[in-house]
């Protein structure tokens, strides 16, 4: 059975069973994604980090060509990208 908690907490009305409402928000935030090329116009993304030392830690260890991106989002939308190292041979032999 739902109860009104008496008002607002932590920023929004609350209708709750059991527990209190809390309001999260999210702010500009940054990651960073290692890129790797597979093809001649082919990237795969390794994987997304909180900073960029992990990345190129891995991406020395590749034989293929990576790229780190620092990526900046506000809340989900994507505000930008850019490539802040490039890593690897451009045209392996």
């Amino acid at each position: 059975m739902l109860r009104d908690s008496g008002g607002i907490q932590g920023g929004c009305v609350c209708r709750v069973a059991a527990f209190p409402c809390r309001l999260y928000l999210m702010a500009k935030w940054k990651q960073y994604e290692l890129w790797v090329q597979t093809g001649e116009s082919k990237w795969e993304m390794v994987g997304a980090f909180p900073n960029p030392e992990l990345p190129t830690a891995v991406a020395r260890t590749r034989s293929r060509r990576a790229r780190l991106i620092e990526v900046l989002y506000d809340d989900n939308k994507l505000l930008g990208q850019e490539v802040i190292a490039e890593l690897g041979l451009k045209n392996p032999e």
